[in-house]
């Protein structure tokens, strides 16, 4: 059963949804002045990443995973590696943990 869903617009570092809860993301877009590189890792920042995408300059840049999007069962954190502006992930979260 879904939980949360929707879109969340990072202007930092943080977590995707509710902490520690599984996450499916759909799409990424990261806006940013130059060119610029976001990580999503499992679960923590101390994760690995699993997705490592990087903006185009001056426009932005949105990343499509598909219906199905890609699933973490243990969560998602989006950090910035440098110049993003911010990301607005869209995603939906189950209500177990």
């Amino acid at each position: 059963m879904i939980q949360n869903a929707g879109t969340q617009i990072l202007g930092a570092s943080g977590v995707i949804g509710v902490s520690a809860k599984p996450v499916r993301i759909f799409t990424v877009h990261i806006v940013c002045g130059t060119a610029a590189i976001a990580h999503v890792t499992a679960a923590t920042q101390a994760g690995t990443a699993v997705l490592k995408e990087t903006g185009t300059a001056n426009t932005g840049k949105t990343i499509n995973y598909g219906d199905q999007g890609i699933y973490f069962p243990t969560g998602a954190y989006c950090s910035f590696e440098t110049n993003v502006t911010r990301v607005v992930v869209t995603y939906s979260q189950d209500s177990q943990a």
